[in-house]
């Protein structure tokens, strides 16, 4: 039975640390994962991770306070004696062959199934195993001790415990650990509804409360070491407050020194990412005024065109016996015929950027074919519409402004389709698509501001619960957009 917990207790302790670790890392704030494919992401993850820390303890990840043999790592003793180094050496060299091909491996698997960088996953995963260990290997079992056995977890009576009475203490202090994490979680939820979930503050509010609640329980033994608890334990509180700071205060001071330059790079990320979406809504907000005036001056050209058509039909009947002005009349007829070549899609926004992107498509020699019914746009914002048409046709006509030799082509297709509006649009290029994880690289020299198309697409779609779903090979691109209707 002893066995059986010793077990358990291994898995539980993988499970909190990749608890503690999804949550900083926010692995599905990006993802497109369904739930069981998800459990079955997390399920592999912690099984491998289980089997790594049973057999090599990789990462330090927190297997017990080690003060009895619970079982023999035969495999890791094994590599050691094949590698010939040294009990000491070849321990290291060992863990280091798994950690760090482990590492690459979670790092690989939440790029690809949660859209997390390579650096950023690895990087925390590392982080929150450093700071669980100085939790668990250091502060919570030496006070948990001297609370249960009103002892030294350095003294003799270490050896005096049995197997059983060791998992029970082992499991007290993953449980612990576990419940001073959701404590922790809790203030940080609360906290980023005051700040309006600013991920900069919540990363920082993480770094201060992991560091007050460590130095809390410094200054907690300090205190209590001189109150009325120390005249029972007071050479065995302060002799243990004596080896936390020692063991704990420079490990510290070395993680919140990675953490702040962690946190400096992520400030910057997030302004960076904030001024893009202030130019993003600028553009948009432009790019609206700008339609919305188009469409009140070709609301009036209309009604010049359907004036003018009248006129010409009395001035024809005017002027019946005259060849040379029939003839000069029939001739401005099919020039206003010719000018009022626009094709109404049921959508007088979607109407002249059309209009306008096949007039470009006219002078640059592609070929513009669309097949649109836009009468169910009603409940998208003009802006939106616009944003999603305009960055849509930009990004292809771009693309075929790169072909020197080729079939320059764009087709654009609207329609309805159960309970969702499809967007589909499909392009000829030949130059290559950059991307790094979710985001395409632009090739424009001012990455910062034309960077932002795509983005700006995807923004536009979330408003309405959409989805983006991009496809491409080396000769075409197909963007299409999934707009429920609700």
């Amino acid at each position: 039975m002893g066995k059986i917990f010793r077990e358990f207790i291994y898995l539980f302790s993988v499970v909190n640390v990749f608890f503690v670790f999804n949550t900083v890392v926010e692995y599905k704030r990006d993802a497109q994962i369904s739930k069981k494919r998800n459990i079955t992401v997390q399920l592999f993850m912690i099984a491998i991770t289980y089997i790594l820390v049973r057999e090599i303890r990789i990462w330090e990840i927190y297997t017990g306070s080690g003060f009895i043999p619970y079982r023999k790592m035969v495999f890791r003793d094994f590599l050691i004696r094949f590698l010939s180094m040294g009990e000491i050496k070849g321990y290291i060299v060992v863990r280091w062959m798994f950690n760090i091909p482990f590492l690459l491996l979670l790092a690989k698997v939440y790029k690809k199934e949660y859209n997390i960088s390579c650096i950023k996953s690895a990087f925390l995963f590392v982080m929150t195993t450093k700071y669980l260990s100085l939790i668990c290997d250091v502060v919570i079992p030496r006070i948990l001790f001297i609370i249960w056995k009103k002892d030294s977890i350095s003294s003799d009576m270490v050896t005096k415990l049995s197997l059983q009475e060791w998992n029970w203490f082992d499991f007290s202090v993953i449980l612990i650990a576990f419940l001073v994490f959701l404590f922790m979680l809790g203030i940080v939820k609360i906290i980023k509804k005051l700040v309006n979930n600013n991920r900069v503050y919540v990363y920082g509010i993480n770094i201060l409360l992991m560091n007050v609640i460590i130095l809390f329980v410094l200054e907690f033994l300090n205190v209590i070491s001189i109150g009325k608890i120390g005249f029972i334990y007071g050479k065995l509180l302060t002799s243990e407050r004596h080896l936390l700071q020692i063991q704990v205060l420079p490990d510290l001071i070395f993680l919140n020194l990675i953490m702040t330059i962690y946190l400096v790079i992520m400030i910057k990320k997030e302004n960076d990412e904030r001024a893009k979406q202030d130019l993003m809504n600028s553009k948009l907000k432009l790019q609206e005024e700008y339609y919305s005036s188009l469409e009140e001056s070709q609301m009036q050209v209309r009604k010049l065109y359907h004036d003018m058509k009248n006129h010409l039909e009395n001035i024809s009947n005017l002027n019946q016996n005259s060849e040379e002005s029939r003839q000069y009349i029939d001739e401005l007829k099919e020039q206003l015929n010719n000018s009022n070549d626009v094709k109404s899609t049921g959508n007088a926004i979607v109407d002249i950027i059309l209009n306008e992107k096949k007039k470009v498509c006219i002078k640059e020699g592609i070929d513009f074919e669309t097949n649109v019914n836009s009468k169910e746009l009603s409940f998208m914002k003009n802006a939106d519409i616009s944003n999603i048409f305009s960055n849509v046709l930009n990004n292809a006509i771009e693309a075929c402004q790169k072909i020197e030799n080729g079939e320059k082509y764009i087709k654009l297709e609207v329609y309805k389709i159960k309970r969702y509006y499809v967007i589909y649009c499909e392009n000829s290029k030949t130059n290559k698509i950059k991307r790094a994880g979710s985001r395409f690289i632009t090739e424009k020299k001012d990455d910062f501001v034309h960077g932002i198309g795509i983005r700006s697409i995807e923004t536009s779609a979330k408003a309405y619960d959409g989805d983006v779903v991009i496809d491409y090979d080396d000769d075409k691109f197909m963007i299409k957009i999934l707009i429920p209707l609700n």
